[in-house]
């Protein structure tokens, strides 16, 4: 899949656009394939590795903490999310500037159909 990725901590030159491997969903997460992904203020902040420390992050670094996409299948034990459900969240450690994100269960939400 095509993500954006850091290897190094700086500013938004040290992105590249490249091949990674697909992330598979563990215990309690879902694998979503992305539709949109926002770029807000923890992005860059996160890219800085500034609070590397303080936030958990890990080099390399996939940003993206807005998302939108289809729940492609999961590992849940409940059934609040399944595979063709439209999702949006916040994953805590990014992800969403890629082709795939998995996220946890309370990092989702999903589309309220009967609205």
């Amino acid at each position: 899949m095509k993500a954006v990725v850091a290897h190094e901590y700086g500013a938004p030159a040290v992105l590249k656009f490249e091949e990674v491997p697909r992330p598979e969903p563990k215990e309690d997460e879902a694998l979503v394939r992305m539709i949109a992904s926002g770029v807000n203020p923890a992005d860059p902040l996160t890219l800085s590795g500034k609070y590397a420390r303080e936030f958990g992050t890990r080099l390399p670094l996939i940003p993206g903490y807005d998302i939108a996409g289809i729940v492609e299948k999961h590992r849940l034990q409940r059934d609040k999310l399944k595979a063709g459900d439209a999702v949006y969240g916040y994953p805590t450690f990014g992800g969403g500037w890629a082709d795939y994100v998995t996220v946890k269960e309370w990092e989702s939400g999903r589309e309220n159909p009967s609205l």
